[in-house]
């Protein structure tokens, strides 16, 4: 989606791409990403929820990025933030295969690891993907359509990362508190159209929840809501100053500009 991809993708290509590939520079060339280039390609919202991960709880903490596609989530948050360590989670092998090549290649996979399975088997115990873990943060950029309400692309990448099952959110929510550690926060970028059932989900799982909605420019619409929320907290719901991501005169505002090409933090107050 356009509101996804301005700003962040350099359009380079060579640099070591393969056939059907590119190589693309996020946060202003700090990290450079091999990813597919048809299908989903990460963008906007990645940039944005990993600026989202607090300096209180990612500095020496431990990350989980659940869905992790070609690792930019994880990737931009070890970046910004020196002590920390992340894991990301995504089904597609040839993504992972790609994020850890990213790691290896912007010289984080050190800190910085991905894995290949089912985020809604993610912390149950039995089934061996990340059973008894738990991080002090855990980020997810989901799959943003209702599968039974759109034709999906016929690219199998593509249409695992355009839409799933309206009832699946639910069941991420579970595997991130399974994951969270208590006091822990989770920090979720999803469709503004999404709010309800996001917050359905979290109910009973995470307290705290904070919402801020990304608005295109200022009067228009929020199309993207960031919903932060607190494993085991009690504090009630707030909803925060919208964010316009635009000027009127175009180009981004001046705070999301730092965000994507600087790699600052996101500021939610």
């Amino acid at each position: 989606m356009k509101v996804e991809r301005q700003g962040v993708r350099s359009g380079a290509e060579g640099d070591g791409a393969a056939h059907g590939e590119t190589v693309d520079a996020f946060l202003g060339g700090q990290l450079m990403i091999r990813q597919p280039e048809e299908g989903y390609r990460a963008g906007l919202d990645a940039v944005l929820l990993a600026a989202s991960v607090g300096d209180s709880r990612g500095a020496g903490g431990r990350l989980v990025d659940l869905g992790s596609g070609v690792g930019v989530v994880a990737l931009a948050a070890a970046r910004r933030l020196e002590g920390l360590e992340a894991i990301g989670i995504e089904l597609a092998p040839r993504l992972v295969a790609m994020a850890r090549a990213n790691a290896e290649a912007n010289q984080l996979a050190s800190r910085v690891g991905f894995v290949t399975g089912d985020v809604l088997e993610a912390g149950i115990a039995g089934r061996g993907l990340l059973e008894g873990s738990r991080f002090s943060v855990v980020t997810i950029n989901p799959p943003f359509h209702e599968s039974a309400s759109m034709r999906l692309p016929k690219a199998p990448l593509r249409s695992l990362a355009h839409a799933m099952p309206m009832a699946d959110l639910a069941g991420w929510i579970e595997a991130a508190a399974r994951l969270t550690e208590r006091g822990g926060e989770l920090i979720v970028v999803h469709r503004a159209a999404a709010l309800g059932a996001l917050l359905s989900a979290l109910e009973g799982r995470f307290g705290g929840i904070e919402v801020l909605a990304l608005h295109p420019r200022r009067g228009a619409p929020a199309k993207r809501v960031l919903v932060r929320a607190r494993r085991a907290s009690r504090a009630p719901l707030q909803l925060l100053d919208g964010v316009a991501l635009h000027v009127d005169e175009g180009g981004f505002a001046p705070h999301i500009d730092d965000v994507l090409r600087h790699g600052v933090a996101m500021e939610w107050a």
